[in-house]
């Protein structure tokens, strides 16, 4: 009996451990919009430039080149 109620502790953090593991942790994954750009001019070649031009544009984090030669536009990327 007296194994027994030292054995509790140990028995309630082992049986914390196991449902607090179950439970775990989610990643949330922000989907990204794309939309042309209605500043950038000309053929889009480097994408920093498409980017520091969408920045400008709004609620944008960067931007991409999309497209085959000559032509390729400037998309600008937001999570939505």
């Amino acid at each position: 009996m007296e194994s027994y109620k030292r054995m509790l502790p140990a028995l309630f953090l082992l049986c914390f451990l196991l449902m607090s593991s179950e439970m775990g942790t989610r990643v949330v994954v922000a989907r990204r919009c794309q939309s042309q750009s209605h500043k950038f001019v000309g053929q889009c070649v480097r994408p920093l430039k498409c980017a520091n031009v969408c920045r400008t544009e709004g609620p944008f984090t960067g931007g991409v080149c999309r497209g085959t030669q000559p032509n390729r536009k400037c998309y600008c990327i937001k999570n939505c």
